[in-house]
């Protein structure tokens, strides 16, 4: 069974997808994407090689060794042209900008990014590469918070309230993102009365500003 923010992940791979999944682990989304007849080819990366062993042996159990393609290998090295669809979850954010970040993107269309942390540099890829977001989401799962960015091709300019919130987060307002919102309201105002230096405190008071805008506008609509 998928965890919640993996099946996020798997409800944005668009049915007859050629995916390519970074990071598969234990390839349960693959095996996921081509059960539910949503892929129709997978080539599922790993650099590590215990779970590349036990995604092995998950897909033969599945019998779909045809079907998907395991490799030991990292980021977009094996990207080839009859790719449409890239998925990377569990990775941290910074991460998956270095791995998508100025590189050929070839004929991806579509990029379901589920990023462990930072979500804000995933989307800072609109900034030097000719992807938009299209869609996002906040799934709470275990008492974690966890974001899936959706991005194709095309042109946008973010503010870094949208960068730090997402654009299509800030329409939606969910539920959870806004207790996560409050917390770190709460922390970044504890945090401001313990450090003396204006100069460490400014990026700290910008961010704790856009957070009250947000929770500010949301109250408000």
């Amino acid at each position: 069974m998928l965890s919640k923010r993996l099946e996020t992940c798997l409800a944005f791979i668009e049915e007859g997808a050629r995916l390519y999944d970074v990071g598969t682990d234990h390839a349960l989304l693959p095996i996921a994407a081509v059960q539910r007849i949503r892929a129709e080819h997978v080539v599922a990366l790993d650099n590590k090689q215990g779970p590349l062993a036990q995604a092995k042996r998950n897909v033969a159990a599945a019998g779909l060794s045809a079907r998907i393609r395991l490799l030991h290998a990292d980021g977009l090295s094996a990207l080839d042209k009859s790719i449409d669809t890239v998925t990377i979850a569990g990775l941290g954010g910074t991460t998956i900008r270095r791995i998508i970040g100025g590189k050929d993107l070839q004929n991806v269309r579509r990029f379901i990014f589920q990023p462990a942390n930072h979500p804000e540099a995933v989307r800072m890829l609109a900034r030097k590469n000719p992807l938009a977001v299209i869609d996002e989401e906040v799934i709470e799962e275990n008492d974690i918070l966890y974001t899936v960015i959706v991005m194709e091709k095309g042109a946008q300019e973010l503010s870094r309230k949208e960068e730090l919130f997402g654009p299509v987060l800030l329409q939606k307002a969910p539920k959870p993102l806004q207790r996560e919102l409050e917390r770190q309201k709460g922390f970044l105002e504890r945090l401001l009365l313990d450090i003396p230096e204006e100069a460490a405190k400014r990026p700290l008071e910008e961010k704790l500003r856009l957070i009250e805008e947000v929770l500010h506008e949301w109250n408000q609509g």
